[in-house]
């Protein structure tokens, strides 16, 4: 009789051990991205392209478009994201 208990008991597990039923709850997997945004000169674009910035087109034009675009970069680390040399301003 113990023997059939184990065995019945033995076909309520998983494969990894658990009983059906009494598995633990599964997190929702986290996923970080970090995002960078740079607004870039017309001129300039192709440069940040070549380094994996994104530029689109805006919806609604403004005054600022007129100088360059919001460009955005998307990274997986904390990091600095790459930006072709920009002269220093003083």
């Amino acid at each position: 009789m113990a023997e059939a208990a184990q065995a019945s008991q033995a076909k309520k597990k998983t494969p990894c051990g658990f009983l059906r039923g009494r598995q633990p709850k599964q997190r929702p997997r986290q996923i970080v991205t970090y995002k960078f945004v740079a607004m870039v000169d017309h001129h300039r674009i192709e440069e940040w392209k070549a380094l994996g910035w994104k530029f689109r087109e805006p919806n609604t034009p403004t005054r600022h478009d007129e100088y360059g675009l919001v460009g955005e970069y998307i990274s997986d680390r904390d990091e600095e994201p790459p930006t072709p040399n920009m002269p220093v301003l003083r």
